[in-house]
This record gives structure tokens, C-alpha cells and sequence, in this order.
């Protein structure tokens, strides 16, 4: 009997690592690509607009936030443009809480993951 629950611990050991890495390791995957086209949405308005930093920066809060992804910074500067961006892993079983633990957060606060990119101005 001892041996049957402690595969099942090890299984369930496993299938909780095996997933939370996974959720984590694929938000930061999908999180670079989406910076990405965030910063190349970005320099291409601002050369099509020629407008102020503000509603470029405007313009590009909101594009990422339909994108599901919340921009953290913007910079500006005469030949490129850098956004910074975080987003929730969504779906872990241990790894936020964890997470949430060791930071002295709520248990139910969410894990983020951050990215940055760079986009040069054409």
C-alpha cells in the first residue's frame, strides 16, 4: 500500500512540474513573440504619424493590451524604439503560489513573466 501512494506522489509530483514549467516556459515563448510585434507596431506608427511619445506610447498601451499583454515601459528615442512588457502565466498548479510564497505576496497573486524588445525606426 505504501509503495501504490508513493507512485501516485511521484506521479503527481511529476505531472505538476512537467506542467507549471511548461505554462511557464510557453507564456515567456509566446510573450517574446508578442513583444516583438508590439515594438514593430510601435516604430511603424510612429513613422507613419510622425505623432507626439505619448500617443505613440498610447497607441501602442492599447494594441498590447488587446493583444493580452500589459506594457510596463516605453522608450523612445531618435532611431529606435524599446517596449518592455509583462503578461500572467496563466494555468500553473504550484508555481504561482509557490512564487506568491517565497515574494511574500497574496497566495492568489498572479506569476508575471517580463520581456523587452527593440524596434528601429525605418
Amino acid at each position: 500500500m505504501k509503495r501504490i501512494i508513493g507512485i501516485i506522489l511521484v506521479v503527481a509530483f511529476v505531472a505538476t512540474s512537467i506542467n507549471d514549467i511548461g505554462r511557464y516556459f510557453t507564456t515567456r515563448y509566446y510573450l517574446d513573440q508578442q513583444t516583438s510585434d508590439i515594438a514593430r507596431f510601435a516604430a511603424d506608427e510612429l513613422h507613419r504619424t510622425q505623432e507626439s511619445r505619448d500617443v505613440v506610447g498610447g497607441d501602442t498601451a492599447n494594441y498590447a493590451a488587446q493583444q493580452g499583454v500589459q506594457v510596463t515601459a516605453y522608450d523612445q528615442t531618435v532611431t529606435n524604439v524599446t517596449v518592455f512588457t509583462r503578461t500572467a502565466v496563466k494555468g500553473t498548479w504550484v508555481l504561482a503560489r509557490a512564487h506568491a510564497l517565497l515574494s511574500k505576496l497574496p497566495s492568489d497573486a498572479p506569476l508575471y513573466v517580463s520581456d523587452s524588445q527593440t524596434a528601429f525606426l525605418q
